[in-house]
């Protein structure tokens, strides 16, 4: 009966408030807008998606831990690409 009544409650402040918007659609929102950014600024795809990446965690800390994992692959990808050397072409 209690979680009933909390759904009820929680459905009708999101009725009576027009702008209410749960982190999570924020969060995306706010990645999506950091990757448009990005890419309109030319930056490289690693550098976008760690700034993706600080958006939504800025939004939406609860994302952190997912967030600090992304950036270390991140990094890692990074660190692989510069080590491995530049495919040669051949004409």
């Amino acid at each position: 009966m209690a979680d009933a009544i909390d759904r009820a409650v929680k459905t009708r402040e999101a009725e009576t408030r027009p702008s209410y918007q749960p982190k999570a659609t924020i969060a995306y929102e706010a990645a999506q807008l950091a990757l448009l950014l990005g890419e309109f600024a030319g930056l490289e795809k690693s550098l976008t998606a760690q700034l993706a990446v600080n958006a939504t965690t800025r939004v939406n800390p609860v994302l952190k831990p997912a967030a600090d994992e992304l950036k270390t692959a991140i990094a890692s990808i990074k660190l692989h690409q510069r080590q491995s050397p530049e495919p040669s072409q051949h004409f």
